[in-house]
């Protein structure tokens, strides 16, 4: 039965009047609320006084931390900029002109197929894609229409097939599923 009779005074309700009753008094009840409280200091002095011991823990632990590379990269990768000398880019554009394509000059040149390409209409030079013009869109149109693939179309041309589909598109004719049948739209 430990009910507080003071929230100043750590002894319960129940302490204070045995010892009332027992004649100690308030003096006494005070003294016993003091050795509480002196023993209760020694109790975390004690706790956190043992250093030299947490010390060998410490240093246990440390131990048992399995041995990695001695060096910790955190950092992520920055990209690397590279500048193009005005050589490189002569010889990217002639590159390119002799017919290969922006992903091979990226890849010999170490940068990016849009640095490629930005380099190439910077140097004025024309790009290979064809867009159709109104002819060869209606004969695209024709050809799909008589059952011929968009690759077919798009190799008879010289041009990829994603370019003849938008063009067929262009002319109004309806594309066909994989069996050959017009599309629900």
């Amino acid at each position: 039965m430990h009910f507080s009779w003071c929230t100043h005074h750590p002894i319960s309700y129940h302490s204070y009047h045995v010892y009332a009753l027992k004649g100690f008094g308030f003096a006494r009840c005070q003294a016993a609320r003091a050795r509480r409280f002196e023993s209760a200091q020694v109790e975390v002095i004690g706790r956190y006084s043992k250093l030299p011991e947490q010390g060998e823990r410490v240093r246990d632990l440390l131990e048992m931390v399995p041995k990695g590379a001695s060096e910790v990269n955190a950092r992520t990768k920055k990209q690397v900029q590279r500048r193009m000398r005005p050589s490189e880019i002569e010889d990217l554009v002639a590159g390119y002109q002799d017919g290969r394509t922006v992903y091979e000059l990226a890849d010999q040149f170490r940068i990016h197929r849009d640095t490629v390409s930005k380099l190439l209409a910077r140097e004025g030079v024309p790009r290979r894609y064809r867009i159709l013009d109104t002819a060869a869109i209606q004969h695209a149109a024709d050809l799909y229409r008589s059952g011929q693939s968009l690759a077919t179309i798009g190799q008879r041309l010289q041009v990829n097939p994603t370019t003849v589909r938008a063009a067929v598109l262009k002319a109004g004719v309806r594309m066909r599923d994989c069996q050959g049948r017009e599309r629900e739209s």
